[in-house]
């Protein structure tokens, strides 16, 4: 998932790029719900301010799980994070959170892509209008995948079991 959520932040930045070049130099940055535009802005000052996002959302993901083994336990929402802020489960701790956190990532640059993908086509498009059920094609998609991820981090971050023997007890007599 770490090579998806990289190639997911270079495709967005090489769409920024082509957007500078193909779109005209006043472009829409906000629809109304029936996809026709409702805000406008100068195409660098778009693409500076998709640039920008994309930036922020890779760093901050990409550091995140390196900022919560620096952050005080009281201080994280984490499930059973008492657990697992104990320092023989931290290392374990940081491998689940950066594999979760790429997914997370790597599904939000995506949308981003999409959405982004979808407004070129709009302010390519004669008349001006988003494509607005596959915006919310993406967007579902999205909404249903967080619900999917958030359910795979309570899932992951449950508390290991005790090791159990062949008889089925928990600890041998």
């Amino acid at each position: 998932m770490k090579t998806l959520f990289i190639v997911a932040f270079v495709a967005n930045i090489i769409l920024n790029i082509v957007s500078i070049v193909i779109l005209p130099e006043r472009v829409a940055i906000h629809y109304g719900e029936a996809g026709i535009p409702n805000g406008w802005a100068p195409n660098w000052v778009n693409a500076l301010i998709m640039f920008g996002t994309d930036v922020l959302l890779f760093v901050s993901i990409w550091f995140a799980p390196y900022l919560t083994m620096k952050t005080p336990s009281k201080w994280l929402n984490l499930p059973h994070k008492d657990y697992w802020m104990k320092e023989e489960n931290k290392p374990r701790m940081l491998a689940i959170l950066t594999s979760l956190m790429h997914e997370i990532g790597a599904a939000l640059l995506l949308f981003m892509f999409a959405i982004g993908l979808l407004s070129i086509l709009a302010n390519l498009a004669d008349p001006m209008r988003l494509n607005m059920p596959a915006f919310w094609v993406v967007f579902w998609i999205l909404m249903i995948y967080t619900v999917y991820w958030c359910v795979k981090l309570y899932v992951r971050f449950r508390v290991p079991s005790p090791p159990t023997t062949s008889s089925g007890e928990c600890f041998p007599s």
